[in-house]
């Protein structure tokens, strides 16, 4: 049990460093500065998703595991979106920045499946404190 608890906070660690320095080496794409898909329709959109949940998963964990199955859904296809536009691109880097992408995709998609269950432990078992006035 030990080693898993190591293993997801090492993956963890390692993931947000990546989503992190992803966030911060592409500031201008994330935002749709520099990028041809404010020319597209639901470019900006996509855009403007992905950007809030990676700044949500950067500065409030709680806030970023409360969101629900819609804004999920609207993230994943949001970053398939922006994937099928790089990847039709010639610009510079867009293969790593897809790289990027699927990696943060990955990452979002196992710290939301791996939720943990809420139990109601009272309803399992009888908890009573000793009496510590007995002599």
């Amino acid at each position: 049990m030990k080693k898993v608890i190591v293993s997801v906070f090492i993956f963890s660690g390692i993931a947000f460093s990546s989503i992190s320095s992803f966030a911060t080496n592409n500031s201008d794409v994330l935002t749709g500065e520099s990028s041809n898909l404010d020319k597209r329709p639901k470019g900006k959109e996509n855009w403007d998703t992905f950007h809030y949940v990676v700044k949500t998963y950067k500065t409030s964990n709680g806030k970023f595991q409360q969101l629900d199955a819609v804004k999920q859904s609207e993230f994943f296809d949001a970053a398939e979106s922006i994937k099928n536009h790089l990847a039709k691109s010639y610009r510079p880097g867009s293969e790593e920045l897809s790289r990027q992408i699927n990696i943060t995709e990955n990452v979002f998609r196992f710290v939301w499946n791996s939720k943990p269950e809420y139990v109601d432990v009272e309803s399992y078992m009888d908890v009573t404190a000793p009496d510590l006035n007995k002599e």
